[in-house]
């Protein structure tokens, strides 16, 4: 049997290894070229393991070109397992292997299908798995090949579910490969009548909105951390980008929604929410070199006061336009 290999992430790394454990034939790896690693949260490069398993390495930018699509063909795989890849592939790249594309989603399909499944397993706190599927034109709905659940805690940041991920999948793989070598390709059919479905989240969805209850905002902050760019904030016109925070249980206070409050041990800063306290544990300014605001800022943007501002910005403009223009019309 013949293996492929396309991805840009930790588990593409893991199903490269696992496929190496067990003798399989690899034939070839496709990973996502450095320059869009900006694009992919937990990017990783495939180059190094390529060389070291000694196999065909060939970087893209669209999966579905002619040019993957050609280096393909030639490789001639059995199997293409297409893991830890945001990027849709097309029918053309779907019909290339003698057997079937093999994809991989964390959640207990068919509930989750879609976008950002890391991040609304954390928000949700619902349990999760490694899925191994056939790949076919819809989303995530191919027969299941394999899957091992795992649990995801209320407290869990994306990471910690990231890391029950690979754990899961390296045993899902172990599982699989060994029966794809001996010609095992049976799969289970989904149920499409329990199919639930994640949509796109993107990096501006991260803004914390001081309104919500200290739990919400708790629950965005863990849905968005590492290895996603993070929740975030603004202090004095820069982007405060809030990595780790918990409700604070034990202060008894109250304030203005989006101000520090006070600083606990370990100079954490406690901002009032819509209802609770956030402690923020981790932060730091996403660009500019800002100091850490102090008892009594306000975070975030209000709305109405910038709105009030920037009037009052333009009609000083307009005011010495006019001015301008009449010394001209005098000295003409």
């Amino acid at each position: 049997m013949r293996f492929v290999v396309a991805g840009s992430v930790s588990t593409s790394r893991i199903t490269i290894d696992v496929l190496r454990e067990n003798g399989a034939n690899i034939v070839g790896i496709l990973g996502l070229k450095e320059s869009f690693a900006q694009n992919v949260s937990g990017y990783a490069s495939l180059r190094d393991v390529a060389a070291q398993v000694g196999v065909p390495y060939l970087e893209f930018s669209s999966i579905n070109s002619v040019d993957i699509l050609d280096r393909l063909s030639e490789w001639a795989p059995d199997f293409i397992f297409v893991v830890g890849l945001s990027q849709l592939v097309g029918v053309q790249f779907l019909r290339i292997p003698k057997q079937c594309c093999i994809g991989f989603h964390p959640t207990r399909l068919p509930e989750g299908r879609g976008r950002a499944p890391l991040a609304w397993l954390v928000m949700d706190a619902k349990p999760g798995a490694a899925t191994l599927f056939v790949m076919g034109e819809g989303a995530d709905s191919g027969e299941i090949l394999e899957q091992i659940p795992f649990e995801v805690e209320p407290s869990d940041y994306a990471e910690d579910v990231l890391r029950r991920t690979e754990a899961a999948l390296e045993v899902a793989l172990g599982r699989l490969v060994p029966r794809l070598m001996a010609g095992d390709v049976d799969g289970k059919i989904q149920e499409e009548r329990h199919a639930t479905y994640y949509g796109k989240r993107a990096p501006e969805d991260g803004l914390i909105d001081w309104s919500l209850s200290a739990e919400e905002i708790c629950r965005l902050i863990r849905a968005a951390s590492r290895p996603h760019p993070g929740a975030y904030t603004f202090y004095s016109g820069a982007k405060l980008i809030v990595w780790k925070a918990e409700v604070e249980q034990e202060l008894q206070a109250k304030g203005v929604i989006g101000r520090v409050l006070a600083t606990a041990p370990g100079g954490h800063r406690i901002v009032q929410a819509g209802s609770g306290l956030v402690k923020l544990i981790e932060a730091e300014f996403a660009q500019e070199d800002g100091r850490m605001p102090l008892i009594g800022a306000k975070l975030g943007i209000d709305s109405q006061n910038a709105i009030h501002e920037l009037s009052q910005r333009v009609i000083k403009l307009e005011k010495m336009m006019e001015e301008i223009l009449k010394r001209n019309e005098g000295a003409a």
